[in-house]
């Protein structure tokens, strides 16, 4: 299973505020000789439920002077008695620790500071960055998320299983009661049970509910385990909101909570695998659907109103249904919200193009009833983002083109964004375009990987960025989308086209703006969607995915050597 670390983990170090420390150093012989400390304990440690398995202390340490003193916790604050310190520069450390009945004594955060202590003293603050969280079974799980789930942070075969979601590797018409797994059941309960046997079928355990809503329910209530409306709370006293993580069958992570999962409409990778962990389009599984009935908008509700694409290739707002709860096939009826298992913002729950009842769709199955951590998952690597500024197809046009023409404005481009972000090797990103003389592929001298902002992987290689085709199915493509700007943030749902000028195969179409020196409206260039992943993060030949120049569209940027 795959594991890696993201600095957005669900037990990341939290500190509501500052642990401000004093230090006193030498005073007159009239002032007292200690003084009283108090610090937050770091909002990620249950303490209260961790001291139903085994107690929780915290001490304070300074190495060279040999001092090791317990810090008395009480509720949500660690606090000491501090004696005063010669003037000088020390190293203090904080430790959180539990003595676990099972598992010993296991360390579940702890933080250091160098201190420099004055006369009169000195105050030394501790942030919530300043504390780490030891894995030490190297699982890429921290102790305390072990502790927590009552596996052992010592063994590297024992940690959580987060809760996993599926493509269904079946698929049918909106009518869910066809289905030969409904089990005589009708509307989402028949999808349920379609995601219940699919699960026992591949032996997985659990229970799993079709990520599907109708006029009266919305998936993100059910994926709760709850019935009703978000607008009613799900018919609760408060709005819940503690269903997931999730992870993929392969054990990527897809989302890190509900909060994730309908955060800017935007999952962490596609929904690319089926129940039995295989691979859509892969090992020559080329029957699987690539569509998924949904009937729910990025928010998780209803999808009354659906993101559709206008006859002339632009997006509005239409009236959609759902399939008549999800009972009918009639192809006259209300089309209806589908997601399509490639995208990984809103259109993985609803894509710009709506489904007729009468076509044919799989189904998203989320496990629910398991709220175990996902595993600290960013990767190092080199960096890739799409650029937050976009322009014309005439590249010098750009303000960040620092007065280039051509593919060389776009590498002046990237590089702009790259240094205001901070990033390092600023100088060394290139934007991944291709011209009538040179592919974008062969402009990589690097052979990976490369990494999204947040640590998520897009290419374990360069090969991967190349999708090719064999008896045995397809080879190549994106781990995940190239979502997140250079500033890590996710671009806006309705502008995620990206100036490329390749296909998948890797090899430079006829459309490039004129070798990217052109605004013209009657000249085109080929486009890219950030928003897709995997084999579909180019398009598949010169023949589709254009646009015209004039549009104000994005750039793709690579870290390169």
């Amino acid at each position: 299973m795959y594991r890696a670390k993201p600095p957005f983990t669900v037990f990341a170090a939290v500190v509501s505020i500052s642990a401000a420390l004093a230090l006193p150093g030498c005073q007159s012989r009239d002032s007292d000789s200690e003084t009283g400390l108090s610090i937050p304990v770091p909002e990620s440690i249950p303490v209260e439920k961790i001291q139903k398995q085994g107690s929780v202390t915290a001490r304070i340490e300074i190495p060279s002077l040999g001092i090791s003193t317990p810090l008395q916790i009480e509720e949500d604050r660690a606090s000491v008695v501090w004696p005063q310190l010669p003037p000088g520069q020390y190293t203090v450390n904080i430790l959180f620790e539990t003595d676990h009945p099972d598992f010993g004594n296991i360390t579940l955060a702890k933080a250091s500071k160098e201190a420099d202590v004055a006369p009169g003293g000195n105050t030394l603050s501790f942030y919530k960055s300043d504390y780490s969280y030891p894995d030490d079974d190297k699982d890429r799980y921290s102790n305390l998320a072990e502790v927590i789930a009552g596996t052992d942070p010592r063994n590297g075969n024992s940690m959580p299983q987060p809760a996993r979601v599926f493509v269904t590797s079946v698929s049918g018409t909106a009518k869910l009661s066809s289905w030969p797994d409904a089990g005589g059941k009708s509307g989402l309960a028949a999808g349920d049970a379609i995601c219940q046997a699919r699960a026992e079928a591949a032996g997985l355990g659990g229970r799993f509910v079709a990520w599907l809503s109708d006029r009266n329910h919305d998936a993100y209530c059910r994926v709760h385990g709850l019935s009703g409306k978000i607008s009613e709370d799900c018919g609760q006293d408060t709005l819940p909101k503690d269903a997931g993580p999730w992870v993929r069958m392969d054990g990527y992570p897809v989302a890190d909570g509900i909060s994730g999962l309908t955060r800017n409409g935007s999952i962490y990778t596609p929904l690319v695998f089926v129940e039995t962990g295989e691979q859509i389009f892969r090992n020559g599984a080329f029957n699987l659907a690539t569509y998924i009935w949904t009937g729910t908008d990025a928010a998780g509700a209803w999808a009354e109103n659906l993101w559709a694409e206008t006859p002339d290739g632009g997006i509005a707002w239409r009236t959609g249904g759902d399939c008549n709860g999800w009972e009918s096939d009639n192809p006259d009826s209300p089309d209806t919200a589908r997601g399509m298992v490639f995208h990984t913002d809103r259109g993985w729950t609803s894509q710009i193009s709506p489904g007729d009842c009468s076509g044919i769709a799989a189904l998203a199955c989320f496990e629910i009833e398991n709220h175990m951590p996902l595993p600290d998952f960013a990767e190092p690597g080199k960096r890739v983002f799409v650029t937050s500024v976009d322009g014309p197809g005439d590249l010098s046009s750009w303000a960040d083109a620092n007065g280039k023409r051509g593919i060389s404005a776009g590498d002046a481009i990237c590089r702009a964004r790259a240094g205001i972000a901070g990033l390092a090797n600023a100088d060394k990103f290139k934007a991944f375009l291709a011209d009538d003389t040179t592919t974008a592929i062969d402009r990589l001298i690097s052979d990976g990987p490369w990494v999204r902002m947040d640590g998520v992987p897009v290419a374990k290689r360069k090969q991967d960025l190349i999708v090719s085709w064999s008896s045995n199915g397809a080879e190549g493509g994106t781990l995940s989308s190239i979502l997140l700007d250079e500033e890590g943030e996710y671009i806006d749902a309705s502008r995620t086209m990206v100036w490329v000028g390749t296909e998948q195969k890797g090899r430079s179409t006829p459309y490039n703006c004129s070798n990217w020196t052109s605004a013209d409206e009657g000249v085109e260039g080929t486009i890219a969607l950030a928003s897709l992943s995997d084999l579909m993060w180019l398009v598949p030949n010169s023949d589709i995915g254009r646009q015209p120049c004039s549009l104000s569209l994005r750039l793709y940027c690579f870290e390169d050597e």
